[in-house]
């Protein structure tokens, strides 16, 4: 059987301004990984369980954390301390509205509300000036195709 496997290369990550309109798209994005969301479990094990088997519920939605990285240019708009920069947003601690748009062919979309919770510089001698942003979720993603 011939795979369905999609080319992750396209997908983005937007940001909306803090009116939750107009998303701008955070150019030089190297690697996206997330949301890691997590359905917490809560052991209802109690004396009549059979077969000393532990007996779990599903419990609340932990909606994880998002990490991208990028190549920093922390002198353009969506990168440094401008309104909608992310170095701007992680400094203000503003919960913004995001978008992480797949490149399959239906334009999937993980729609999220996160705020900035690590913002990380590398510049190594041999290597770009890079940046590592992980957003924690504060809502649980929609999903839309």
């Amino acid at each position: 059987m011939a795979t369905a496997a999609i080319r992750a290369i396209g997908t983005t990550i937007s940001m909306y301004d803090s009116g939750d309109a107009n998303p701008v798209v955070i150019v030089e994005v190297l690697s996206i990984s997330g949301p890691d969301m997590e359905n917490e479990s809560i052991d209802v094990t109690n004396q009549d369980t059979t077969g000393r088997v532990r007996e779990f519920i599903g419990g609340l939605v932990n909606p994880g954390t998002l990490t991208f990285d990028i190549n920093l240019q922390p002198d353009i708009a969506t990168h440094g301390n401008a309104t909608n920069g992310l170095f701007k947003v992680f400094s203000d601690a503003d919960t913004r509205q995001w978008d992480l748009t797949f490149s399959d062919s239906g334009t999937t979309i993980y729609r999220f509300k996160a705020f900035i919770q690590n913002f990380v510089p590398e510049a190594s001698v041999e290597d770009q000036l890079k940046a590592s942003i992980t957003l924690k979720l504060t809502s649980k993603p929609t999903h839309t195709t």
